[in-house]
């Protein structure tokens, strides 16, 4: 019987560790933008800054989500994933048969260090130019 209790408590020891550790890791971020709105032409590309903070809490990995309900326009952060804080870049596709107008996207950190809320990006599409 004192065998099988050692067992118990040890195993038990090392559940409530591991979650402790895992639950150490949780915190949240602020993501933020070099700009916020950006020209680009029919079938042009640019390429916006991010970074990934962290707000509070210990650091733990955090991916960088872009909402999006536009066929046109392709946003792709690079890197994607990261333990806060990190930079990257979000290449932006315009494709050539986009309307002209204004297009907002908005940009989280989601994961385990979620950000509190997110940034907008304009994109600003014009006519390309014919030549």
């Amino acid at each position: 019987m004192k065998y099988q209790s050692l067992i118990f408590l040890a195993v038990f020891s090392a559940i409530l560790l591991v979650g402790v550790v895992y639950a150490a890791g949780y915190g949240t971020s602020k993501i933020s933008l070099t700009q916020y709105s950006v020209n680009i032409s029919q079938g042009g590309t640019a390429t916006v800054g991010f970074t990934v903070s962290l707000a509070t809490g210990s650091t733990w990995g955090t991916n960088v989500n872009v909402a999006t309900s536009n066929s046109y326009i392709t946003l792709s952060p690079n890197p994607s994933y990261g333990d806060p804080s990190y930079s990257g870049d979000i290449a932006i596709s315009v494709a050539s048969n986009t309307p002209p107008g204004e297009y907002t996207f908005n940009i989280s950190a989601t994961g385990d260090d979620p950000s509190t809320s997110p940034v907008s990006l304009i994109v600003y599409v014009s006519k390309a130019s014919s030549v």
